[in-house]
């Protein structure tokens, strides 16, 4: 949660692990942080399928590439792996992890 402590209620992905659908997804309504619901409804608005999300308030102090500590925070957003070349013409900067897990990765305004 936001260090405000301000979520909203809005549609996101829901894995929903049936076997014989033919959509692993459904939309459904979930709480998320405030800052971060305007890229996550231009993303899904865009056809891109988001599954979490953390706008990093809460997060100490990060290291940016250059081990340079940077007073911005990272949110992110865990999208589908399908979806990287749709963010990334949405102009996000998107990273791929060990885990094959793709992030949209926000620069939120301290």
């Amino acid at each position: 949660m936001c260090k405000w402590e301000v979520q909203i209620e809005m549609p996101v992905h829901v894995d929903v692990n049936y076997p014989d659908l033919p959509e692993r997804y459904e939309l459904k309504n979930r709480m998320i942080d405030a800052c971060l619901a305007p890229h996550v409804f231009k993303l899904n608005n865009n056809g891109c399928i988001t599954r979490n999300c953390c706008c990093g308030h809460r997060q100490n102090w990060k290291y940016n590439r250059d081990q340079v500590m940077d007073k911005s925070r990272m949110g992110s957003i865990l999208i589908d792996n399908n979806c990287v070349r749709l963010a990334d013409s949405l102009g996000y900067y998107v990273t791929v992890d060990e885990y094959n897990h793709s992030t949209v990765e926000i620069k939120n305004d301290v």
